[in-house]
Parts: structure tokens; C-alpha cells; sequence
């Protein structure tokens, strides 16, 4: 699976990070910003979230939850 942000900013954005579960799965410095995940093989739901950051240091993120079926 591939998980998948979008980022826009008024200045440069830096760096989008990918977690999941709060572990970080790593890190994108250019667009298109994706990451690829290799889902656990046990059903469960999972937190996925995108955090990105700007050329002055500033950051926003977005999570979601997701079942693994």
C-alpha cells in the first residue's frame, strides 16, 4: 500500500513525514509526497499520519485510522 499527502505552503515546503502508530516510516523532501507501507498481515486498526514541515520551521499534520481486514 502507499500511503499518499498532499502539502502546500506559502513558502517551501521542507519535508513530509509518514508515521504509523506513532513509529516513523520515513521521511519525502520532494512532491509528489508518498511513502509505502507494507500493511500487518493481522486484522487491527492502524494510525497513519502525514507531518509536514516549511522552510521557517513551522509544521501541520493530518491522521487518519485505518482497518486492516
Amino acid at each position: 500500500m502507499t500511503i499518499n499527502a498532499t502539502a502546500s505552503d506559502s513558502t517551501t515546503i521542507t519535508q513530509v513525514q509518514f508515521y504509523v502508530d506513532s513509529s516513523l516510516l520515513g521521511t519525502v523532501t520532494t512532491a509528489p509526497y508518498s511513502y509505502p507501507w507494507k500493511v500487518p498481515g493481522k486484522k487491527g486498526t492502524h494510525t497513519v499520519k502525514a507531518q509536514a514541515y516549511d522552510a521557517k520551521g513551522n509544521s501541520a499534520s493530518e491522521a487518519i485510522t485505518v482497518t486492516a481486514q
